[in-house]
């Protein structure tokens, strides 16, 4: 018996990917002029920066897991554990 192996390479299957990288640079300081000493909430801009994109990177994630999984149906299935009696 063979299975099929299936291939998503479809453009509309990358964009988590591509919304991670836009993250990936926006949290990272290196574009932020070196003469920039602006304060919010008590520490550096660009920390204040990379703090918020941290959250939104971990809300993204945790939004993606929740989600079902290609090939999975959607309904909710509960795991097998010690039958009640």
């Amino acid at each position: 018996m063979t299975d099929k192996i299936e291939t998503h390479n479809s453009p509309a299957r990358w964009w988590p990917i591509i919304v991670f990288l836009v993250l990936l640079v926006a949290a990272v300081p290196w574009y932020w002029p070196d003469s920039d000493h602006s304060i919010i909430f008590g520490v550096p801009a660009w920390v204040a920066l990379a703090v918020l994109v941290s959250l939104f990177a971990s809300i993204f994630t945790a939004w993606l897991l929740f989600r079902p999984w290609p090939g999975e149906s959607s309904e909710s299935t509960t795991c097998p554990g010690p039958e009640r009696e």
